[in-house]
This record gives C-alpha cells, sequence and structure tokens, in this order.
C-alpha cells in the first residue's frame, strides 16, 4: 500500500519571503566615508577654479576694449601684433614644459582617471592660469570649461594623495575634483554630477555619484558667494512653448546634430593641419587670426557668452547671425587646433545658439512667431553639445542649469535626443574621446607610463569583495 503523497515538499506559499539586504549587493567599501574628503575637494577645488573663472572674466573684458581702443587708434596694431608674437612664444614654451596642459583638459582628466595616465598637479595649475589669461586677452575663442575640470582634478591630487586609502578611491577623488570644476565653472551643479557619469566614467556608479554631487554641491557654493546666483546664460526671458510649436522645433534639432557631426570633424582636421607647422607657429597663428576677427566681428571673441546673449536676443539681421555663425566656427576652429589652453565646451555651445537662432530667424519667415526664436536658440545649443560630446543627459541639465529655466525640459529633451539621433546616423564619434585618441597617439610615452586601468581596479576591488 502506497502511502498519500505529501503534495510538493516546497511550495511558493510554504517558503519564507526573501528578505532584501544591502549586503547582497554591496561593496566592502562604505560610501559614507568618502564625503567629507569630496566636500574638502570641493571647497580647495571650487575656490582655485572660481579665480580662474574670474581671471578669465576679466582678461576677456580687457580684449574687447583694446580691439574697440585699436579700431579708434589703428596705430597701436603693429604694437599688438608684436604682442601676439610674443605671447605666442610664450605659450608655446609653456605646453612644451607641460604637454598635458594644452587643449581643453577634459580628454586628459579621462586619461588619469580611467586609463591611469599620471596627472602632474601643481604645473598643470601653473600653465591653466598663465596660458589661459594670455589667451583670454587676445581674444582666443576658447572656453574655460574643459580647463576648469582639468584644474578641478589638479587641485584635487594632492588632497587625493594624502587622505585617499588606495589607488581606486585617489580616482574617485579625482572625479570628484573634476565635477567640482565643471561645477565653479557654469555653476551647474547636477550637470557637473552628471558629467562625471557619462562622459568620464561612461558607467553608473553610486560612488561617483556620491562624490560627483558632494564636490560639485560645495564648489557651487563656493562659486555663488563670489559670482552671485545669476544662471550663467540668462539674458532673456524665454517664453513657454505651446504643443502646436514644438514641430517648428525639428529643424532646430536637425540642424544642431549637424551642426555638431561638423564641428567634431573640423577640429580634428585643423588640429592636424597645425601639427606640421612648428608648436609656435601654430600658436602664433591663430592670436593673430584674431586681429580681424576682434576688430570687425568682435562678437566672435572669447568663449562665447557674447554670442549666446546676440542669439538669445535675436536683435540682428539673418545675414550677420549666419557671418557670426562661420566666423565663430572657424575662429574656434584655429584657437583651439594651435594648441593653447582652452576648452571647446562653449564655444560649441555658442555655434549651436547663434546657428539655432539663424534657424529661428529662418523660420519665423515662414510662419513661425517671432517670439520663439529665442527658444530655437536655447534649443539648439543643447543639441549641439549633444551631438558633439555624445552626452544627451548632461546637455539638457546643463543648459537648463545655465539658462535658469525648468519649464523648457521637455522641449529641450525632444531637441537633445533628435539631434543625437542625427548625429549618430552620421556616425560621429564623440569628441573627447577622438582628442583623447589623439593625444595618445601624439605621445605614446602616456601610456606606457600609466597605472592601472579603472577597469582593473574595480576588477580587483571586486575580488576582494
Amino acid at each position: 500500500m502506497h502511502s498519500a503523497s505529501a503534495g510538493p515538499a516546497d511550495t511558493p506559499g510554504d517558503r519564507p519571503p526573501k528578505r532584501y539586504t544591502d549586503e547582497d549587493t554591496r561593496d566592502p567599501r562604505p560610501r559614507w566615508r568618502i564625503l567629507w574628503k569630496c566636500i574638502l575637494i570641493g571647497a580647495v577645488s571650487g575656490f582655485i577654479v572660481s579665480l580662474y573663472r574670474l581671471l578669465l572674466e576679466k582678461t576677456g573684458g580687457a580684449a574687447v576694449e583694446i580691439f574697440e581702443y585699436m579700431r579708434e587708434n589703428p596705430v597701436w596694431i603693429l604694437l599688438w601684433i608684436g604682442s601676439a608674437v610674443l605671447a605666442g612664444y610664450v605659450i608655446y614654451r609653456m605646453v612644451t614644459w607641460v604637454p598635458a596642459a594644452s587643449g581643453s583638459g577634459i580628454p586628459q582628466v579621462k586619461g588619469n582617471v580611467m586609463l591611469g595616465h599620471r596627472i602632474s598637479g601643481i604645473p598643470i595649475l601653473v600653465v591653466r592660469f598663465i596660458g589661459g589669461a594670455i589667451g583670454s586677452i587676445f581674444g582666443l575663442s576658447v572656453g574655460r570649461e574643459g580647463p576648469s575640470v582639468h584644474i578641478g582634478a589638479a587641485a584635487a591630487d594632492p588632497i587625493a594623495k594624502k587622505v585617499s586609502e588606495d589607488d581606486l578611491e585617489e580616482r574617485i577623488l579625482l572625479t570628484s575634483g573634476a565635477a567640482a570644476g565643471l561645477s565653479a565653472a557654469f555653476s551647474a551643479p547636477i550637470s557637473a554630477m552628471v558629467f562625471a557619469l557619462e562622459e568620464i566614467h561612461h558607467s553608473f556608479s553610486e560612488y561617483v555619484l556620491i562624490a560627483g554631487l558632494a564636490s560639485a554641491v560645495v564648489a557651487d557654493i563656493v562659486a555663488s558667494l563670489i559670482f552671485g546666483m545669476t544662471p550663467v546664460l540668462y539674458f532673456v526671458p524665454v517664453p513657454d512653448i505651446e504643443l502646436n510649436i514644438y514641430i517648428w522645433l525639428i529643424p532646430c534639432a536637425i540642424a544642431a546634430g549637424l551642426l555638431g557631426w561638423f564641428m567634431n570633424r573640423a577640429y580634428m582636421y585643423v588640429r592636424s593641419l597645425f601639427k606640421r607647422v612648428p608648436g609656435w607657429v601654430a600658436i602664433t597663428a591663430a592670436l593673430l587670426i584674431a586681429l580681424p576677427v576682434g576688430l570687425y566681428i568682435p562678437e566672435a571673441l572669447g568663449g562665447g557668452e557674447g554670442a549666446v546673449e546676440i542669439a538669445e536676443r535675436a536683435e540682428m539681421t539673418l545675414l550677420f547671425m549666419i557671418t557670426l555663425l562661420a566666423v565663430k566656427m572657424v575662429f574656434s576652429c584655429t584657437s583651439f587646433g594651435s594648441g593653447v589652453p582652452g576648452g571647446i565646451f562653449l564655444p560649441l555651445m555658442a555655434i549651436g545658439a547663434v546657428g539655432g537662432s539663424a534657424v529661428g530667424m529662418a523660420m519665423s519667415d515662414i510662419g513661425m512667431p517671432d517670439e520663439y526664436v529665442c527658444c530655437c536658440a536655447v534649443m539648439c545649443m543643447a543639441g549641439t553639445l549633444a551631438s558633439s560630446l555624445r552626452t544627451p543627459v548632461t546637455a539638457v541639465l546643463l543648459v537648463t542649469e545655465m539658462t535658469g529655466s525648468l519649464v523648457h525640459l521637455l522641449p529641450l529633451a525632444i531637441c537633445v535626443l533628435i539631434a543625437y539621433a542625427v548625429s549618430g546616423l552620421l556616425r560621429t564619434r564623440p569628441i573627447y574621446r577622438l582628442l583623447l585618441n589623439d593625444i595618445m597617439e601624439s605621445d605614446p610615452s602616456i601610456g606606457e607610463n600609466a597605472g592601472k586601468t579603472m577597469g582593473q581596479l574595480i576588477r580587483e576591488e571586486t575580488s576582494r569583495a
């Protein structure tokens, strides 16, 4: 006789519920222990970058006055040319002394954090400050954001070496310094945190999230005490965009995708051209090109705040906006391609804003209400940045924080995604990845002397868990 079956011994109803615990996924490194270190780095890096930002604002303003004076007193042009030749040689000697301090700085930080490239903190600060000030006073079309990221990481380096427990934590603290630099440069802490994840690490990490947010918020507080709470690119009130206007934003988004694609190719092409001549000749040539720009189209001088303001106000003619766009594109390529210490972030945004304003003016002639031209400038600005950097989330958040407007988040996101798709269809590679590869090809010793990659450090950390 067979005994009656008791049924399944372990039915779902009999099993004890599995309780969630952080121990299932937690790494052995407590997250809260890096907070005070990131707060310290945020304060130090934020203060140093704020000084750099203040320096460039003063020298950039002086450049506009100098060119205005030379237009009225042409006899001083010869003295300016002689000074440009001397300045070109001085910058060349400085970037020869510290090659890592040339160009943007963001590719260098990516190499420091992800590939283990060594960072020379104090020399980078010296060259970035002096070289940046010289380029700014001559009106070069380079931005402060890349150098600010580099300065933030360089300022964090000695602190990280003192307080970090191991190499992995040191890299995280370098990232927090970079985030603090971007936050202080643009007064955009949330964007800086996302930038650390999206551009530098290309992955999500709770450690990077906490480190970037803590240092970026502290750096923003420091910058706000110096510069105030006004958004960096707040020039005119941007009207709310009704749903029936969204159709007009599609051409702006497509134009942004094309601009980002074109500028990446143009930057790399001009950079390769300048490599064929001696370094001091390339830098001097870039400084001399600034002369006709400053005399005839001073709106194209500097990183681009002035051009963005003109684009948002939309008070010029369509022909002038097209001319300004062409000049800004060429001038930005020659300025950055020469190898001077300076970034491309803000010039890209200015190019996008001017291009969007031009498209908006053209569309206003065929039916779009005139008051939305400034919206086209803002949308195209974000789209161009996303197209070139291939970082759509950073682009949306950065433009939102820099303009101080949350009501345009939805149309901004739509335009950025369309521009991002157009850029992808054109097989656009992220500009900072292109620049990092170019740097490593130009100087193979950078990779030979590197430490462990971030991937290796993470695998070692995981194996110890």
